[in-house]
């Protein structure tokens, strides 16, 4: 037998609560309305001051634009008929499943606005004999951002680095974001290739 007793094992609970706030990702658990239940340390971040947004439909507590064209806010104005979180919510408490969607938020930021670009997952599940929805948000508004500003050669396509060199785009997402492309030929240049090399028109 071991000397060694085995570690006393937490409560379920604050065990999964401490694995929710460990994650870097926006976590939210939401009921049928968005109605914010739970979330961990990540999302509370994206809140004034750190305050619970615990009560509350997700459009409200974010300051979504849409939501503050009607008193009743969050999920009455004719915008939120389209909007892709509410969507996926929905979807979600019929049993579908959406991973990763793209969308892009309008938030209100003091005077002015911030577009919030973020990849959208939503998953069912059933607590206490109650349906819920487990929302996460990546915010992929620095990658957004990059393709806005990246100078770029309008003639050989090239890219300026962070150095001011000029680098290939292959070699710049591989530098920035570890991505590796493929190589192909698209319908137009796969004829230009072919009418050289036969010396006409491609058919």
């Amino acid at each position: 037998m071991s000397r060694f007793a085995p570690p006393p094992q937490p409560p379920r609970d604050s065990f999964l609560k401490a694995v929710m706030d460990a994650s870097p990702t926006m976590m939210f658990v939401v009921d049928e309305d968005v109605r914010i239940l739970d979330c961990n340390a990540s999302a509370l971040q994206l809140f004034s001051g750190g305050q619970p947004p615990f009560q509350r439909r997700g459009g409200d507590a974010l300051q979504c634009l849409l939501a503050s064209e009607q008193p009743e806010g969050c999920g009455h104005a004719a915008g939120c008929r389209d909007c892709a979180v509410r969507n996926a919510v929905t979807q979600a408490m019929a049993g579908e499943k959406t991973f990763r969607k793209r969308t892009v938020l309008e938030l209100a930021a003091g005077e002015s606005s911030i577009d919030f670009y973020a990849l959208i997952t939503a998953v069912p599940f059933d607590y206490d004999s109650r349906r819920l929805v487990l929302l996460t948000l990546e915010d992929i508004s620095e990658l957004a951002e990059l393709w806005r500003i990246v100078p770029i050669c309008s003639c050989c396509k090239k890219i300026r680095a962070d150095d001011r060199s000029w680098v290939s785009l292959e070699e710049y997402f591989r530098s920035h974001w570890d991505l590796r492309f493929t190589h192909g030929y698209c319908p137009d240049c796969m004829g230009r290739q072919l009418s050289g090399r036969t010396g006409g028109a491609a058919t």
